[in-house]
């Protein structure tokens, strides 16, 4: 792992050496939100068996076999290193076809429930067991687990999201609803394989009872494949519903403690949520439907994810507008159209109940406690409003016709801000709104008109970038030149661009993270243009796997993060207020560079970002214009490693991390050497 960065100081230059002039005159704004997330709720995943705390999978017995994965999903390659001689436009198509063949088997309508499936629970001993809809706890979710045993010690078991995280000497929050007409009493055991490490005997009545009770792990017994075994004590049937394992570690009851730290840690400017394609599902019955995922957990009826299964709703809108407050980020919250994949939008004379629901949640987020959805918000123990300030109207829309997104768009927008005027809406670009080359169709999109359409109001539009690393790094310059290539029918200029979703997608090497980081140098340096960026998707659990390149990987009990992670939080660490002039100079035959400057007042301190990405070093002449004093004293951050290659696993989690380093330079101009496939940031104090 290579962190070193050679500096010399001189008062001459070399010839040939590239240059960065950093001139003392100041540009645009840069947005707090240049650096921020997008969480796509369930995906691989990411919040079930992931960052929501429920440790057992198919807790309310609802999962009927809808949507099976299995232990090692074949879209998760074990060793990207193999791949390492490949070319880059192969290991590209290999990811292309992959997502062709996934999208089939995930991308689709729900299947049909099998009604006797309840894995991933499984009988032992002589236990039978059989799904059951005599009588349920709550109408919402009807299925209950109907246990058949011997009162011999025989029962029922869960592995839960590939199995329990049991540490010693740690707190669970267990509870089950449970009934019997013949059976009194049950134990509650959490097992590493069969040695018990927790347990608790329960009463069981003939009507339905909420048992819960904390129970600790012993001191000498832990395992991160644990597993949960309940065992009635007496012969006959048993019933179980709604059965749970929180760690009572969770961060406000709700979040996996290390998968948050990584949120907090960052500070993103917003987190987008809950999706991506999980916002629109297949179908009317599959899109995220908020007023399903709000109040008593154990109540919602839960839906089949896009992504190939079934989630309980858990992680709900309550739960992800907390998540944001408890890190202090903004949330953006996307709104569904009438749009869910491959079918048509729902005729616009049907559609105004998409329309409603966002102006409903909106008085959930924000609404006083005497509106119908803030006292709701407060019922569910959160009086004060959370302050939503961003809204998203749809996700990678693709229909520009007169049936389709403009119109869909106009209504909702428009409803919006005839009730709150100050509301930012982001209108959700088309799915391929950059291609390859830069190239940027516009055609009919309601923030520019066409087709029919007077152009719209837009606060800002979503763009999505995905492609190889070197593209991705090819792209630095794209909104160089955005305010010529894109004009509105009316001639007035395109509206600023969030680009909430982009990757440098193939494997999870230094060098994606690299390439990703020139281009967010070229977004920065156009930040009157591009004010918010987000890399997709956040969150993914190793053996659950449907998109193989995930910011933050983990399993049931560790967890690790892309190079990519660290290069963005170095960006986002040093984020300046207003931009300076910067001009560079000088490429390096098969490297591709980038830089660009600001100035943060409340410290007096010039910025200066650059990323090589390339197998060659750049040498490098950074002169400062303008200033009267530039303080000899400079902290420089770095993401580099020996190989473009090297790359974080769970056994090795920051191998290819961030560091800082000091340096002193006596004189000016600064030459330094910088590195091949580098991120670097260099702070050095000027005079007020």
């Amino acid at each position: 792992m290579r962190v070193g960065l050679a500096f010399m100081s001189m008062a001459s230059t070399v010839m040939g050496m590239s240059r960065i002039d950093v001139h003392n005159s100041e540009g645009s704004k840069i947005s707090n939100l240049q650096y921020s997330m997008f969480f796509e709720t369930e995906i691989n995943f990411g919040s079930e068996g992931g960052m929501y705390g429920e440790l057992v999978w198919n807790r309310d017995f609802e999962v009927l076999g809808r949507g099976t994965v299995t232990t090692e999903s074949k879209y998760q390659k074990k060793d990207p290193s193999a791949d390492v001689k490949r070319s880059e436009m192969e290991l590209l198509q290999d990811f292309k076809l992959s997502m062709k063949d996934m999208s089939r088997q995930y991308i689709a309508d729900p299947p049909p429930p099998v009604g006797d499936d309840f894995k991933p629970w499984t009988t032992t001993g002589k236990a039978t067991a059989a799904i059951s809809t005599v009588s349920a706890p709550y109408l919402t979710n009807p299925h209950v687990l109907a246990v058949n045993t011997t009162g011999n010690g025989d029962g029922v078991t869960n592995p839960g999201y590939w199995g329990m995280n049991l540490p010693n000497a740690t707190t669970f929050d267990v509870s089950l609803f449970v009934k019997s007409d013949n059976v009194t009493s049950l134990t509650l055991q959490l097992r590493c394989g069969t040695k018990v490490t927790a347990s608790h005997t329960f009463d069981v009545n003939t009507t339905w009872t909420l048992q819960e009770s904390y129970i600790t792990t012993n001191n000498h017994t832990s395992c991160s494949d644990g597993n949960l075994f309940i065992y009635p004590h007496q012969e006959g049937v048993i019933y179980l519903d709604h059965v749970s394992v929180f760690p009572k570690d969770s961060i406000n009851n709700i979040f996996r403690p290390d998968l948050l730290k990584y949120l907090s840690d960052f500070k993103p400017g917003f987190i987008r949520l809950p999706g991506g394609n999980y916002l629109e599902g297949t179908s009317l019955d599959s899109r995220w439907a908020w007023k399903n995922t709000i109040g008593d957990r154990r109540k919602r009826s839960g839906h089949f994810s896009p992504w190939g299964y079934w989630v309980t709703d858990g992680m709900g809108l309550h739960e992800l507008l907390v998540m944001c407050e408890t890190i202090g980020t903004e949330p953006l919250v996307s709104i569904y159209t009438g749009y869910s994949m491959g079918k048509k939008y729902v005729p616009l004379n049907e559609s105004w109940q998409f329309a409603q629901d966002a102006l409903d949640l909106i008085e959930y987020a924000n609404g006083n406690t005497s509106t119908y959805w803030g006292a709701k918000r407060a019922a569910n123990g959160h009086p004060s409003p959370f302050n939503v300030k961003y809204l998203e109207i749809g996700n990678e829309e693709r229909d520009m016709s007169s049936t389709g997104f403009p119109p869909h768009y106009k209504m909702i927008s428009e409803a919006v801000w005839q009730q709150y005027p100050n509301m930012f809406v982001v209108a959700s670009g088309s799915m391929n709104a950059v291609g390859a080359r830069g190239h940027r169709s516009t055609s009919c999109f309601p923030c520019v008109g066409g087709c029919g359409f007077e152009p719209q109001r837009c606060d800002s539009w979503d763009e999505h970038t995905y492609d190889s690393p070197k593209t991705m790094a090819d792209l630095h310059t794209l909104y160089d030149d955005y305010n010529n290539t894109c004009k509105r029918t009316d001639g007035k200029p395109c509206p600023p661009v969030f680009v909430l979703e982009y990757a440098a997608r193939s494997d999870p090497f230094l060098q994606n993270a690299v390439a990703e980081a020139v281009f967010l140098i070229g977004a920065e340096k156009n930040a009157a243009i591009v004010q918010g960026t987000s890399f997709a998707p956040l969150f993914c659990n190793v053996h659950g796997t449907q998109w193989p390149y995930n910011l933050i990987s983990f399993n049931s009990s560790s967890s690790f993060a892309l190079p990519s992670y660290y290069v963005q939080k170095i960006l986002k660490d040093n984020l300046g207020d207003y931009l300076l002039k910067t001009t560079t100079s000088g490429q390096v035959s098969g490297s591709t560079w980038n830089a660009t400057a600001s100035i943060l007042k409340s410290t007096n301190e010039v910025i200066v970002k650059m990323a090589n990405f390339g197998e060659k070093e750049v040498q490098l002449v950074i002169e400062f214009n303008g200033f009267s004093n530039v303080k000899p004293r400079k902290m420089a951050s770095i993401v580099t490693s020996e190989n473009a290659t090297d790359k974080n696993t769970l056994d090795n989690p920051t191998y290819v991390t961030n560091s800082t380093t000091t340096i002193d330079v006596s004189h000016l101009p600064l030459n330094f050497t910088l590195p091949a496939m580098s991120v670097v940031v260099l702070r050095a104090g000027i005079e007020s």
